[in-house]
């Protein structure tokens, strides 16, 4: 049975200020209200099952979500643009997204790199520099 401390009186009591345990259901007939503690275990325990449901909620999309656009800033053919080639093949494989490489030469590299610089801020156009 649940116990609830009540701030009446017991009787005989000589100290003000005793308490009285009164079973919750008869707590309605001494006309208090009933304050249940929520544990902080039980409160945990309820987090973590909805935890789960509110990850499903937030769900970030998948990276990539679009082809991704590879800026090289020096001419095609050389030694950066086959590395580029190649690390764009490996992670076309991981990724299961195509990844297409543009090489804007010019200026030593400076042409290219401001094209990747003012490309779309969305994370599709990174600049390979090697």
């Amino acid at each position: 049975m649940s116990y609830f401390t009540h701030p009446a009186r017991r009787p005989g009591a000589t100290r003000a200020g005793s308490t009285l345990l009164v079973p919750l259901h008869a707590l309605n007939a001494l006309g208090g209200t009933v304050v249940r503690k929520f544990p902080r275990r039980n409160f945990l325990h309820l987090a973590a099952a909805a935890l789960p449901a509110l990850s499903r909620i937030a769900r970030a999309q998948t990276y990539p979500a679009r082809p991704v656009l590879m800026i090289g800033p020096f001419a095609a053919g050389g030694p950066s643009d086959v590395a580029a080639r190649i690390v764009a093949e490996h992670m076309s494989r991981v990724l299961g997204q195509q990844f297409v490489i543009e090489n804007v030469g010019g200026a030593g590299g400076t042409t290219g790199s401001i094209r990747a610089m003012r490309a779309n801020p969305e994370g599709n156009a990174p600049e390979h520099a090697c």
